[in-house]
């Protein structure tokens, strides 16, 4: 059996499972037959690549301009 990937959006996502299993190997030992349920995933937002590349880029911009004026201020 194989999973995913899921796309899950950012907030409450329902997913509903369903499972079936073989049948009873013997009349003593019955097996499970089948199982169904919900589960409640609260997805939080996860930034793309280009996000944190835009973020870490802006704040070295800023420290390079705070730099600056820390040197401009000594002189």
């Amino acid at each position: 059996m194989e999973i995913g990937p899921l796309e899950i959006f950012e907030g409450p996502q329902l997913l509903t499972l369903g499972l079936q299993a073989a049948p009873a190997l013997s009349p003593r030992s019955p097996a499970l037959t089948s199982y169904a349920g919900q589960i409640i995933i609260n997805a939080l937002p996860i930034p793309e690549p280009e996000t944190w590349l835009l973020m870490i880029a802006g704040l070295l911009v800023l420290r390079a301009r705070a730099r600056r004026h820390q040197l401009s201020a000594l002189h």
